[in-house]
């Protein structure tokens, strides 16, 4: 894998991990249940996309 790709998705996955870190933070300090419902949702979302291009990484 050329090397501006390989540190593209690294820099990628620590930016979901970044955005992941935020929004814990903002549902710690929600009322609203949709809103954390929401959240969660989102946050599950980034963990997929972050175990997906970990794979490629690996490939």
């Amino acid at each position: 894998m050329n090397e501006y790709i390989r540190k593209s998705i690294e820099i990628r996955i620590e930016s979901l991990q970044a955005e992941i870190t935020d929004l814990e933070k903002t549902k710690s300090v929600l009322l609203n249940e949709t809103a954390k419902k929401a959240i969660d949702l989102h946050l599950e979302n980034l963990e997929a996309e972050i175990h997906r291009l970990g794979r490629i990484l690996n490939e």
